[in-house]
């Protein structure tokens, strides 16, 4: 939900892999970015999905990082977007 306008953002697909979350997740972040948001916190719904190769460089690379060591668990807590 984007608690700014109250609407719910979602984007249902058939299946729910890691290769398929990631473009949705992607353009999402992407349309924020380009609105102007400096940092954005998201909620996605599993949490395997969340920290798959896929999506972690997704945000590496909006983000202008490189991507993280497979081991690294803090990830999550230090990524700001802008």
């Amino acid at each position: 939900m984007n608690v700014t306008t109250g609407i719910i953002e979602t984007a249902p697909l058939p299946n729910r892999t890691n290769e398929d979350t990631a473009p949705v997740f992607k353009a999402h972040l992407q349309a924020h970015l380009a609105a102007g948001a400096r940092r954005l916190t998201m909620m996605l719904d599993q949490l395997n999905t969340l920290m798959c190769t896929d999506v972690v460089k997704v945000v590496a690379t909006l983000c202008g990082l490189p991507m993280p060591r497979p081991t690294t668990s803090t990830l999550w807590s230090s990524v700001v977007l802008g």
